[in-house]
């Protein structure tokens, strides 16, 4: 009996102090082709992660580019970015993806992944 409270007391504490001590990490996909729909959607990302105190964004990257203006714009919000930025470059960053994952403050790869073509 005093075994079932001690568990049920030990499962409180442990996630009344998860919830206080948890570090929020945001994970955003850049996939497909890059285009003006995906800038307010990254401003929106950073804003929100700033706000909420994240340790780190990381953007996972899958792309063979697209619109340089797009690209541009997204640069500079991550530029301007008061939360550590991590470029995730899952399989390939050509051109435009490139750009984006050269913004970033660190940038890591899986073995074969791409990374280029940013003329």
């Amino acid at each position: 009996m005093i075994f079932r409270y001690m568990k049920k007391l030990f499962f409180i504490c442990f996630i009344t102090l998860n919830s206080l001590f948890s570090e929020i990490i945001y994970k955003v996909p850049i996939e497909g082709t890059i285009d003006l729909g995906l800038p307010p959607f990254i401003k929106r990302v950073i804003s929100k992660a700033e706000s909420e105190n994240a340790i780190a964004i990381i953007f996972e990257i899958n792309t063979f580019g697209g619109r340089v203006d797009a690209a541009t714009q997204i640069k500079d919000a991550i530029l301007s970015s008061k939360v550590p930025t991590i470029a995730f470059i899952n399989r390939r960053a050509i051109s435009a993806g490139a750009l984006i994952s050269l913004s970033c403050e660190k940038i890591y790869m899986t073995e074969g992944g791409l990374l280029g073509a940013a003329t």
